[in-house]
Protein backbone atom coordinates (compact mmCIF):
# COMPACT_ATOMS: atom_id res chain seq x y z
CA UNK A 1 0.00 0.00 0.00
CA UNK A 2 1.34 3.44 -1.10
CA UNK A 3 0.15 6.29 1.23
CA UNK A 4 0.01 10.01 0.43
CA UNK A 5 -0.83 12.54 3.51
CA UNK A 6 -1.08 16.35 4.17
CA UNK A 7 1.06 17.97 6.62
CA UNK A 8 -0.25 20.83 7.37
CA UNK A 9 -1.02 20.39 10.95
CA UNK A 10 2.74 20.01 11.72
CA UNK A 11 3.84 23.27 12.69
CA UNK A 12 4.98 24.18 16.03
CA UNK A 13 3.69 25.07 18.60
CA UNK A 14 1.43 21.91 17.83
CA UNK A 15 -1.67 21.61 19.83
CA UNK A 16 -3.67 18.08 19.79
CA UNK A 17 -4.25 17.87 16.22
CA UNK A 18 -0.56 18.74 15.41
CA UNK A 19 0.59 15.79 18.21
CA UNK A 20 -2.20 12.96 16.76
CA UNK A 21 -1.00 13.51 13.01
CA UNK A 22 3.03 13.17 13.88
CA UNK A 23 2.53 10.40 16.65
CA UNK A 24 1.14 8.23 14.06
CA UNK A 25 3.09 9.45 11.49
CA UNK A 26 6.02 7.80 13.65
CA UNK A 27 4.26 4.18 13.56
CA UNK A 28 2.93 4.40 9.83
CA UNK A 29 6.51 5.62 8.03
CA UNK A 30 8.21 2.35 9.01
CA UNK A 31 4.90 -0.30 8.94
CA UNK A 32 5.29 -3.31 6.86
CA UNK A 33 1.94 -2.73 5.19
CA UNK A 34 3.12 0.84 3.63
CA UNK A 35 5.09 0.19 0.76
CA UNK A 36 5.78 4.11 0.38
CA UNK A 37 5.05 7.09 1.79
CA UNK A 38 4.50 10.61 0.70
CA UNK A 39 3.86 13.83 2.37
CA UNK A 40 2.68 17.34 1.19
CA UNK A 41 3.19 20.75 3.41
CA UNK A 42 4.15 24.47 3.19
CA UNK A 43 7.39 23.33 2.90
CA UNK A 44 6.88 21.60 -0.50
CA UNK A 45 6.64 17.74 -1.27
CA UNK A 46 8.69 14.98 0.36
CA UNK A 47 10.02 11.86 0.02
CA UNK A 48 9.92 9.27 3.03
CA UNK A 49 13.28 9.99 3.63
CA UNK A 50 12.51 13.64 4.15
CA UNK A 51 9.15 13.42 5.61
CA UNK A 52 11.23 10.96 8.66
CA UNK A 53 13.64 13.66 8.86
CA UNK A 54 11.15 15.93 9.71
CA UNK A 55 9.31 13.93 12.25
CA UNK A 56 12.46 13.44 13.75
CA UNK A 57 12.99 17.24 14.43
CA UNK A 58 9.73 17.92 15.40
CA UNK A 59 9.67 15.05 18.14
CA UNK A 60 12.95 16.25 19.43
CA UNK A 61 11.22 20.01 19.74
CA UNK A 62 12.64 21.10 22.70
CA UNK A 63 11.17 25.00 24.28
CA UNK A 64 9.92 26.96 21.79
CA UNK A 65 12.16 29.43 20.34
CA UNK A 66 11.77 32.95 20.12
CA UNK A 67 10.80 32.68 16.25
CA UNK A 68 7.79 29.69 17.09
CA UNK A 69 6.71 31.92 19.64
CA UNK A 70 6.73 34.89 17.24
CA UNK A 71 5.25 32.51 14.47
CA UNK A 72 2.45 31.19 16.56
CA UNK A 73 1.43 34.91 17.03
CA UNK A 74 1.37 35.47 13.28
CA UNK A 75 -0.65 32.45 12.45
CA UNK A 76 -3.23 33.33 15.07
CA UNK A 77 -3.88 36.88 13.64
CA UNK A 78 -3.78 35.46 10.10
CA UNK A 79 -6.28 32.98 10.93
CA UNK A 80 -8.47 35.35 12.17
CA UNK A 81 -9.20 36.74 8.57
CA UNK A 82 -11.16 34.42 6.17
CA UNK A 83 -9.66 36.74 3.01
CA UNK A 84 -6.45 35.30 4.21
CA UNK A 85 -7.45 31.82 5.04
CA UNK A 86 -9.33 31.77 1.66
CA UNK A 87 -5.99 33.05 -0.51
CA UNK A 88 -3.49 30.37 1.84
CA UNK A 89 -6.04 27.42 0.76
CA UNK A 90 -6.51 28.60 -2.78
CA UNK A 91 -2.34 29.35 -2.66
CA UNK A 92 -1.75 25.30 -1.36
CA UNK A 93 -4.29 24.18 -3.48
CA UNK A 94 -2.80 25.62 -6.78
CA UNK A 95 0.89 24.27 -5.75
CA UNK A 96 0.18 21.27 -4.90
CA UNK A 97 -1.53 20.34 -8.67
CA UNK A 98 1.42 19.93 -9.84
CA UNK A 99 2.62 17.09 -7.93
CA UNK A 100 -0.54 15.43 -7.96
CA UNK A 101 0.36 13.02 -10.64
CA UNK A 102 3.38 11.98 -8.94
CA UNK A 103 0.78 10.07 -6.45
CA UNK A 104 -1.22 7.67 -9.00
CA UNK A 105 -1.88 4.41 -7.11
CA UNK A 106 -1.80 6.19 -3.89
CA UNK A 107 -4.22 6.37 -0.77
CA UNK A 108 -4.50 9.66 0.65
CA UNK A 109 -4.71 10.53 4.24
CA UNK A 110 -5.66 14.03 5.07
CA UNK A 111 -5.55 14.99 9.25
CA UNK A 112 -6.54 18.31 9.30
CA UNK A 113 -10.57 17.88 7.74
CA UNK A 114 -9.57 19.71 4.60
CA UNK A 115 -9.01 17.27 1.32
CA UNK A 116 -6.10 18.30 -1.14
CA UNK A 117 -7.17 18.49 -4.88
CA UNK A 118 -6.29 14.36 -5.15
CA UNK A 119 -8.41 12.11 -7.59
CA UNK A 120 -7.88 9.20 -5.89
CA UNK A 121 -9.39 7.01 -2.94
CA UNK A 122 -8.75 9.12 0.21
CA UNK A 123 -9.69 9.36 3.90
CA UNK A 124 -10.16 12.27 5.72
CA UNK A 125 -10.06 12.90 10.10
CA UNK A 126 -13.15 15.04 11.17
CA UNK A 127 -12.00 15.81 14.73
CA UNK A 128 -15.17 17.33 15.83
CA UNK A 129 -18.81 19.03 14.91
CA UNK A 130 -17.94 21.93 17.39
CA UNK A 131 -18.08 24.22 14.59
CA UNK A 132 -21.90 23.28 14.39
CA UNK A 133 -22.63 22.43 18.29
CA UNK A 134 -20.64 25.47 19.72
CA UNK A 135 -19.68 28.33 17.07
CA UNK A 136 -19.51 30.63 19.73
CA UNK A 137 -15.98 29.05 20.70
CA UNK A 138 -14.14 29.70 17.30
CA UNK A 139 -12.99 32.71 15.61
CA UNK A 140 -15.32 33.51 13.39
CA UNK A 141 -12.57 33.04 9.98
CA UNK A 142 -12.52 29.31 11.23
CA UNK A 143 -16.43 28.60 11.47
CA UNK A 144 -16.17 30.20 7.76
CA UNK A 145 -13.84 27.97 6.50
CA UNK A 146 -15.05 25.03 8.29
CA UNK A 147 -18.65 25.55 7.28
CA UNK A 148 -17.62 25.66 3.45
CA UNK A 149 -14.61 23.66 2.76
CA UNK A 150 -16.13 20.11 5.63
CA UNK A 151 -18.39 19.60 3.01
CA UNK A 152 -16.27 19.06 0.39
CA UNK A 153 -14.74 16.82 2.55
CA UNK A 154 -17.52 14.67 3.48
CA UNK A 155 -18.39 14.32 -0.60
CA UNK A 156 -15.26 13.72 -1.96
CA UNK A 157 -13.61 11.12 0.36
CA UNK A 158 -13.35 7.68 0.32
CA UNK A 159 -14.13 7.15 4.12
CA UNK A 160 -14.25 9.09 6.82
CA UNK A 161 -12.19 8.87 10.38
CA UNK A 162 -13.05 10.26 13.83
CA UNK A 163 -11.40 10.13 17.53
CA UNK A 164 -14.59 8.88 19.87
CA UNK A 165 -17.43 6.45 19.39
CA UNK A 166 -19.20 10.04 20.37
CA UNK A 167 -18.01 11.99 18.20
CA UNK A 168 -18.88 9.19 15.21
CA UNK A 169 -22.00 8.53 16.39
CA UNK A 170 -22.63 12.23 16.57
CA UNK A 171 -21.09 12.60 12.73
CA UNK A 172 -23.29 9.98 10.95
CA UNK A 173 -26.64 11.62 12.85
CA UNK A 174 -26.28 15.17 12.45
CA UNK A 175 -24.51 14.90 8.66
CA UNK A 176 -26.30 11.85 7.37
CA UNK A 177 -23.76 9.99 6.48
CA UNK A 178 -23.89 6.86 3.97
CA UNK A 179 -19.86 6.42 4.37
CA UNK A 180 -18.31 4.84 6.41
CA UNK A 181 -16.49 6.42 9.61
CA UNK A 182 -13.56 4.39 11.02
CA UNK A 183 -12.23 5.30 14.47
CA UNK A 184 -8.66 5.68 15.36
CA UNK A 185 -8.40 7.51 18.91
CA UNK A 186 -5.20 9.26 20.01
CA UNK A 187 -2.86 7.39 21.56
CA UNK A 188 -0.67 7.58 24.65
CA UNK A 189 3.38 7.79 24.34
CA UNK A 190 5.23 5.44 26.06
CA UNK A 191 6.90 8.14 28.19
CA UNK A 192 3.38 8.74 29.93
CA UNK A 193 3.60 5.27 31.49
CA UNK A 194 6.78 5.12 33.59
CA UNK A 195 7.79 8.73 34.87
CA UNK A 196 11.01 8.26 37.41
CA UNK A 197 11.43 10.22 40.05
CA UNK A 198 14.55 12.09 38.65
CA UNK A 199 12.13 12.92 36.19
CA UNK A 200 9.85 13.97 38.03
CA UNK A 201 12.74 16.37 40.19
CA UNK A 202 13.83 18.05 37.15
CA UNK A 203 10.54 19.00 36.09
CA UNK A 204 9.82 20.40 39.32
CA UNK A 205 13.22 22.89 38.67
CA UNK A 206 13.09 23.89 35.47
CA UNK A 207 9.47 24.76 35.94
CA UNK A 208 9.63 26.38 39.55
CA UNK A 209 6.56 24.04 40.01
CA UNK A 210 5.02 24.66 43.75
CA UNK A 211 5.31 21.46 46.63
CA UNK A 212 1.44 20.76 45.17
CA UNK A 213 -0.86 21.91 42.57
CA UNK A 214 -4.05 21.69 40.66
CA UNK A 215 -2.95 21.54 37.25
CA UNK A 216 -4.79 22.85 33.67
CA UNK A 217 -3.01 21.98 30.10
CA UNK A 218 -5.27 24.03 27.37
CA UNK A 219 -4.55 26.69 25.05
CA UNK A 220 -6.28 29.41 26.28
CA UNK A 221 -9.57 29.81 24.23
CA UNK A 222 -13.37 29.45 25.55
CA UNK A 223 -13.78 26.04 24.28
CA UNK A 224 -11.62 25.18 27.05
CA UNK A 225 -13.75 26.73 30.01
CA UNK A 226 -10.70 28.03 31.80
CA UNK A 227 -12.34 31.37 32.78
CA UNK A 228 -15.29 29.15 34.79
CA UNK A 229 -12.57 27.24 35.87
CA UNK A 230 -10.58 30.38 38.27
CA UNK A 231 -13.77 31.23 39.10
CA UNK A 232 -14.96 27.39 40.47
CA UNK A 233 -11.20 28.10 42.17
CA UNK A 234 -11.86 31.37 43.74
CA UNK A 235 -14.63 29.49 45.70
CA UNK A 236 -12.62 26.98 47.52
CA UNK A 237 -11.62 27.96 51.06
CA UNK A 238 -8.56 30.02 51.03
CA UNK A 239 -6.55 27.40 52.77
CA UNK A 240 -7.05 24.90 50.21
CA UNK A 241 -6.36 27.24 47.38
CA UNK A 242 -2.93 28.40 49.50
CA UNK A 243 -2.22 24.94 49.30
CA UNK A 244 -3.03 23.58 45.97
CA UNK A 245 -2.26 26.62 43.82
CA UNK A 246 -3.67 26.90 40.47
CA UNK A 247 -0.76 25.91 37.48
CA UNK A 248 -1.63 26.65 33.93
CA UNK A 249 0.46 24.93 30.72
CA UNK A 250 -0.74 25.79 27.24
CA UNK A 251 -0.25 28.08 24.69
CA UNK A 252 -2.33 31.64 24.24
CA UNK A 253 -5.13 31.21 22.37
CA UNK A 254 -7.90 33.92 21.35
CA UNK A 255 -10.59 35.72 22.86
CA UNK A 256 -9.20 35.79 26.65
CA UNK A 257 -9.42 39.35 28.03
CA UNK A 258 -11.84 37.96 30.96
CA UNK A 259 -9.69 35.04 31.37
CA UNK A 260 -6.40 37.68 31.65
CA UNK A 261 -8.56 39.44 34.42
CA UNK A 262 -8.94 36.62 36.18
CA UNK A 263 -5.27 35.13 35.99
CA UNK A 264 -3.88 38.74 36.95
CA UNK A 265 -5.72 38.65 40.10
CA UNK A 266 -5.22 34.83 41.22
CA UNK A 267 -1.42 35.31 40.36
CA UNK A 268 -0.98 38.71 42.31
CA UNK A 269 -2.76 36.55 45.18
CA UNK A 270 0.14 33.91 44.56
CA UNK A 271 -2.10 31.58 43.55
CA UNK A 272 -1.48 31.19 39.99
CA UNK A 273 0.84 30.44 38.18
CA UNK A 274 1.08 30.58 34.07
CA UNK A 275 3.65 27.99 32.74
CA UNK A 276 2.20 29.42 28.90
CA UNK A 277 3.30 26.36 26.50
CA UNK A 278 5.46 23.85 28.13
CA UNK A 279 8.51 21.72 26.27
CA UNK A 280 6.35 18.49 25.54
CA UNK A 281 8.81 16.15 26.92
CA UNK A 282 8.45 18.23 30.24
CA UNK A 283 4.74 17.10 30.09
CA UNK A 284 4.79 13.62 31.28
CA UNK A 285 6.28 14.59 34.40
CA UNK A 286 3.97 17.72 35.11
CA UNK A 287 1.00 15.21 35.07
CA UNK A 288 3.10 13.30 37.45
CA UNK A 289 3.95 16.50 39.95
CA UNK A 290 0.23 17.57 40.15
CA UNK A 291 -2.02 16.94 42.79
CA UNK A 292 -4.79 16.56 40.30
CA UNK A 293 -5.73 17.79 36.43
CA UNK A 294 -8.93 20.15 36.10
CA UNK A 295 -9.91 19.60 32.43
CA UNK A 296 -13.39 21.14 32.85
CA UNK A 297 -14.19 21.76 28.83
CA UNK A 298 -17.33 22.69 27.44
CA UNK A 299 -16.47 20.21 24.20
CA UNK A 300 -13.92 18.03 22.67
CA UNK A 301 -13.51 15.87 20.18
CA UNK A 302 -11.13 13.27 22.56
CA UNK A 303 -9.76 15.25 25.61
CA UNK A 304 -5.84 14.15 24.84
CA UNK A 305 -5.16 15.55 28.45
CA UNK A 306 -7.34 13.40 29.77
CA UNK A 307 -5.84 9.90 29.23
CA UNK A 308 -2.30 10.97 29.36
CA UNK A 309 -2.97 12.64 32.73
CA UNK A 310 -4.12 9.01 34.04
CA UNK A 311 -1.56 7.26 32.54
CA UNK A 312 1.42 9.16 34.28
CA UNK A 313 -0.37 8.56 37.23
CA UNK A 314 -2.38 11.86 38.26
CA UNK A 315 -6.12 12.03 39.42
CA UNK A 316 -8.28 13.50 36.82
CA UNK A 317 -11.31 15.97 36.87
CA UNK A 318 -12.94 16.51 33.66
CA UNK A 319 -16.81 17.15 32.09
CA UNK A 320 -19.66 15.14 32.30
CA UNK A 321 -20.33 16.61 28.20
CA UNK A 322 -19.46 15.17 25.13
CA UNK A 323 -16.77 12.49 24.49
CA UNK A 324 -14.92 13.46 28.03
CA UNK A 325 -16.66 10.82 29.95
CA UNK A 326 -15.91 7.80 27.09
CA UNK A 327 -12.50 8.58 27.22
CA UNK A 328 -12.33 8.75 31.39
CA UNK A 329 -14.22 4.96 31.33
CA UNK A 330 -15.07 5.72 34.64
CA UNK A 331 -11.58 6.62 36.20
CA UNK A 332 -12.22 10.11 36.69
CA UNK A 333 -14.07 12.97 38.96
CA UNK A 334 -16.96 14.14 36.67
CA UNK A 335 -18.31 17.72 36.99
CA UNK A 336 -20.97 19.89 34.93
CA UNK A 337 -18.87 22.24 32.99
CA UNK A 338 -21.54 24.99 32.84
CA UNK A 339 -21.52 25.04 37.41
CA UNK A 340 -19.31 26.93 38.57
CA UNK A 341 -20.19 25.18 41.74
CA UNK A 342 -20.50 21.94 40.63
CA UNK A 343 -16.24 22.49 39.23
CA UNK A 344 -15.73 23.82 42.99
CA UNK A 345 -17.43 21.09 44.68
CA UNK A 346 -15.44 18.45 42.76
CA UNK A 347 -11.96 20.01 42.70
CA UNK A 348 -12.76 20.15 47.10
CA UNK A 349 -13.55 17.11 46.90
CA UNK A 350 -10.78 15.49 45.40
CA UNK A 351 -8.30 17.81 47.50
CA UNK A 352 -9.62 16.82 50.74
CA UNK A 353 -10.48 12.94 49.76
CA UNK A 354 -6.91 11.45 49.31
CA UNK A 355 -8.08 7.53 49.18
CA UNK A 356 -10.46 8.98 46.32
CA UNK A 357 -7.27 10.72 44.51
CA UNK A 358 -5.46 7.04 45.16
CA UNK A 359 -8.32 5.00 43.57
CA UNK A 360 -8.74 7.21 40.41
CA UNK A 361 -5.30 7.19 39.88
CA UNK A 362 -5.13 3.16 40.13
CA UNK A 363 -8.36 3.06 37.77
CA UNK A 364 -6.42 5.29 35.43
CA UNK A 365 -3.50 3.45 35.18
CA UNK A 366 -5.27 0.06 34.36
CA UNK A 367 -7.94 2.26 31.64
CA UNK A 368 -4.96 3.11 29.59
CA UNK A 369 -2.63 0.70 29.74
CA UNK A 370 -3.77 -0.44 26.11
CA UNK A 371 -3.53 3.02 24.89
CA UNK A 372 -0.59 3.35 22.45
CA UNK A 373 0.16 4.93 19.39
CA UNK A 374 1.17 1.19 17.80
CA UNK A 375 -2.52 -0.36 18.35
CA UNK A 376 -4.03 3.19 16.95
CA UNK A 377 -1.67 3.10 13.62
CA UNK A 378 -3.33 -0.31 13.37
CA UNK A 379 -6.84 1.35 13.07
CA UNK A 380 -5.27 3.93 11.00
CA UNK A 381 -3.70 0.87 8.23
CA UNK A 382 -6.71 -0.80 8.07
CA UNK A 383 -9.16 1.91 7.25
CA UNK A 384 -6.33 3.43 4.33
CA UNK A 385 -6.30 -0.40 2.98
CA UNK A 386 -10.35 -0.14 3.15
CA UNK A 387 -10.28 2.87 1.18
CA UNK A 388 -7.78 1.73 -1.40
CA UNK A 389 -9.39 -1.41 -1.92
Amino acid sequence: MKVFVSINVLKPPMTGIGRYTLHLLEQLIDHPAVEDLKAYGDEGFMDRDALRNKLAQLGAEAAPSATTIRYGKLRRWLGYRPWLRRLYRARLNQTFRPYAAQLHGYVYWEPGYFLLPFDGPSVATLYDLSHLRHPELHPSARIDEMRRLIPHTIRTASRLITISQFIRDDLIDTLELKKPVDLVSPGIAADFFDVTDRQRSECREQLQLPTHFILSVATLEPRKNLSRLLRAFERLPTALRQRYPLVLAGAPGWHNSELAELMGKLQSAGELRFLGYVDQRHIPALYANATLLAYPSLYEGYGMPIAEAMAAGCPVLTSTVSSMPEVAGGAALLVDPLDESSISAGLQQLLEDEGLRNRLVIAGKARTQDMTWTSRAEDLVTSLRLASS
